[in-house]
């Protein structure tokens, strides 16, 4: 039985995109007591990396919005989920500013909850 008090957390992060799985790996360099690795697949691709990894290896798992919740349905382990916040938001929302023709936010509700406290015309 390996001594919880020493052991570090193995964490196992399925980030959307290519920089949040390296800003994961940056983040994890500043705590000694975590394992982190992470990989790039959003939804059912996430899944299908998960499904190829030997999970006794990990303690627990990291990922965001639609690819947590189709996680949580085919592991024991627990997912994590990476909120979203209002930056993020507003940075997405501030990328689309030289668009002529409407725009929306759509996606899972545990990403584009933040956006509801934001009023477009206000910015």
């Amino acid at each position: 039985m390996p001594d919880v008090n020493n052991a570090p957390i193995r964490i196992l992060a399925i980030a959307p995109y290519e920089s949040m799985a390296t800003s994961l790996l940056r983040a994890a360099e500043a705590f000694p007591g975590i394992q982190l690795e992470a990989y790039t697949g959003d939804l059912q691709a996430g899944v299908e990396i998960v499904r190829q990894l030997d999970l006794t290896a990990y303690d627990v798992i990291v990922s965001r919005g639609g690819t947590a919740n189709m996680l949580r349905a085919v592991v024991d382990l627990p997912v994590i989920e990476i909120p979203v916040s209002l930056y993020d938001v507003l940075r997405t929302i501030k990328l689309t500013e030289n668009y002529t023709e409407k725009t929306a936010i759509v996606g899972f509700p545990g990403v584009t909850e933040s956006a509801h406290p934001v009023q477009p015309d206000a910015l």
